[in-house]
């Protein structure tokens, strides 16, 4: 059936971004001032561009679920229609 795979597929996305973004939440770093011409310590640094990655991930996963939900209900649409005629 069609949407299937992107289902899937935006679903184990939406997982491994979220339980990421869960497991730095749990590390506790964060991206905090660390003086005044540090911006940045190095912990806190790598934990924002990972955040931003795993945002990324989860995203992409989301947007591949309603992809796949889209293309799942036209194509149970299709088939009903076919049946009828």
């Amino acid at each position: 059936m069609r949407g299937r795979p992107e289902l899937q597929s935006g679903a184990i996305l939406l997982l491994i971004g979220g339980a990421g973004l869960f497991a730095l939440r749990v590390w506790g770093s964060s991206a905090t001032p660390a003086g005044t011409n540090t911006v940045f310590t190095a912990n806190g640094f790598v934990s924002a561009i990972t955040g931003i990655m795993l945002g990324g991930v989860a995203v992409i996963g989301g947007l591949l679920v309603a992809l796949g939900t889209v293309l799942w209900l036209v194509a149970r649409a299709r088939e009903a229609a076919e049946r009828d005629r």
